[in-house]
């Protein structure tokens, strides 16, 4: 498993943009909590199966209509098996531990271990490049994973609800490192199409263990709403977006957008009425985007030449 430096040949114009890119991935996904009250007591890893088929079934017919020449790269047996392990990780085994931690533990304190992802990418992805982690970037991952605690607030749990919540903090971690291996070479929205699909398979074998012959009942149309909801914006777009980013900013720095995630989760909650506003959310907030400002700072060379610090 190998980790990406940004690109160093990226203007800071295209530094700025793909850190948007990441920013709206994140907030994209965070959105999608309170729409998942929609889903009520529908089977989750039915729905998730049916999300992501959506969502890559919508990515592959857009694979012809992108300009990114890597859409025309073949795709050879250790690509297959990257895509693979990032479907495994990133989205069936992340499932399958955040659900079994939210049996034995409150969501924010699953919330707040899992928030934790910019602090493990800011350490783990510089390493597996042979780089020393930058102490800038490692600050700003923990301002943002401070952010994220405030936000989800700690909440309550027993030490085998916070073991699974360490595991899907493990299998996300270990998604993104291996996304921006593999997404130089075959784009993002091939990337973010077959990574999807890959999914697939697993989770409805996971829906089928779980729930039998019952696994897959018909939705109702609240439940399409928020599945079309989650398979178009949640997943096609997001992980586009995602995708698009690591190639430019590194892993570490996209992964300081994680912290979108929560916020924009309580952000939905208090537009949707389905929250109370709290003045702990806009705390995290303030966390979060002062996180981000500390990450995207570039310190300047000369009159034209700007450097992103590694």
């Amino acid at each position: 498993m190998t980790a990406t430096a940004p690109n160093p040949t990226a203007t800071g114009r295209g530094h700025l943009t793909a850190f948007s890119a990441a920013l709206a991935s994140m907030t994209l996904v965070g959105a999608a909590t309170p729409v998942l009250a929609l889903l009520g007591d529908y089977p989750a890893f039915a729905g998730q199966a049916i999300r992501f088929a959506l969502g890559g079934l919508i990515l592959t017919a857009l694979i012809p209509l992108t300009a990114d020449r890597s859409r025309r790269e073949p795709v050879e047996p250790g690509d297959w098996v990257k895509l693979a392990a990032i479907g495994l990780t990133g989205v069936a085994l992340f499932n399958v531990f955040l659900l079994q931690a939210l049996e034995h533990s409150d969501p924010s304190a699953v919330g707040t271990v899992i928030g934790g992802v910019p602090v493990a990418l800011a350490v783990v992805s510089p390493l597996l490049a042979g780089r020393r982690p930058s102490p800038r970037i490692l600050a700003a991952a923990g301002v943002v994973t401070a952010g994220i605690a405030v936000t989800e607030g700690l909440g309550g749990g027993t030490w085998a609800g916070l073991a699974w919540g360490a595991a899907a903090l493990t299998v996300e971690v270990a998604s993104h490192l291996i996304a921006a291996a593999v997404v130089p070479k075959l784009g993002a929205v091939r990337v973010a199409a077959m990574v999807s699909l890959a999914a697939v398979p697993m989770l409805a074998g996971a829906a089928f263990v779980e729930d039998g012959a019952n696994a897959f009942p018909a939705p109702t149309g609240a439940e399409w709403l928020a599945l079309a909801y989650l398979g178009v914006l949640g997943t096609a777009v997001a992980f586009t977006l995602w995708f698009t980013s690591l190639p430019v900013i590194g892993v570490e720095r996209a992964g300081l957008c994680a912290g979108a995630a929560p916020v924009a989760a309580v952000a939905a909650s208090w537009l949707l009425g389905t929250e109370p506003p709290h003045p702990a959310g806009a705390l995290g907030a303030v966390l979060v985007a002062a996180g981000l400002a500390i990450g995207m700072w570039r310190r300047r060379r000369g009159p034209e030449t700007i450097r992103m610090d590694a």
